[in-house]
C-alpha cells in the first residue's frame, strides 16, 4: 500500500463516499478522478498502475480524434472521460471503449 498524506487520504475517502451515490455530477466525477488514489487500497508497485492526471488527460484529449476511441489499460477512465467531454464541447462525442483488467478500477 502506498503511503498517503493525511490530506490525500481524506480526499480519497471523500471520493469513495461520492462513488456510493446513485448518480454523480460532472463536479463529482472530476473530484473522483483527481482524488481517488490507486495506491490507497492496493500495492501499485506490484500492479504497475499509475493513473493519468485529469489535467494531463484533457491535454491529450485535444489531439485525440475520430468517431471511436479505445482506451487500453484505462485504469479508472480519466483519459476516456477527458476525450468524451472534450468532444462534447464540439458536438462531436466519440464512442469510447475502455479496456481494464483490474476489477477494482472498473468498479470505480
Amino acid at each position: 500500500m502506498t503511503k498517503l498524506t493525511k490530506r490525500q487520504l481524506k480526499a480519497h475517502q471523500e471520493a469513495c463516499e461520492l462513488l456510493q451515490k446513485e448518480r454523480l455530477t460532472d463536479e463529482d466525477e472530476e473530484f473522483v478522478f483527481a482524488n481517488w488514489h490507486e495506491g490507497a487500497d492496493a500495492d501499485i508497485s506490484r500492479a504497475g498502475a499509475f493513473f493519468t492526471p485529469l489535467d494531463l488527460a484533457f491535454d491529450f484529449a485535444i489531439d485525440t480524434t475520430g468517431p471511436r476511441i479505445i482506451d487500453l489499460c484505462a485504469g479508472i477512465g480519466a483519459l476516456a472521460y477527458a476525450v468524451y467531454h472534450h468532444g462534447r464541447n464540439y458536438d462531436n462525442r466519440p464512442q469510447v471503449t475502455c479496456i481494464e483488467i483490474n476489477p477494482h478500477y472498473v468498479e470505480v
